[in-house]
């Protein structure tokens, strides 16, 4: 992970086929120092341990490009 990236903040929801998929709920963006600065967009529902939140890098968009980074930006916008 590189400090000032930006990643997904989301969760994983089973469905009644068993079948897991991942829910976007916010973006996160590492801090110089390692921690993490979460952006919701939504809480995400509670599951079976709770409220869990998974940071994965961003999935690339249609067009193939990912959004580009900001390293002098704390928004997610």
């Amino acid at each position: 992970m590189v400090a000032g990236e930006y990643w997904d903040a989301g969760y994983f929801k089973k469905t009644k086929n068993d079948k897991t998929f991942f829910v976007k709920c916010g973006s996160a963006k590492q801090n110089e120092d390692g921690s993490f600065r979460v952006y919701l967009d939504a809480y995400p529902l509670p599951g079976e341990y709770g409220v869990v939140l998974d940071i994965k890098p961003q999935r690339e968009r249609s067009g193939g490009s990912r959004p580009a980074s900001s390293s002098s930006d704390d928004a997610p916008w």
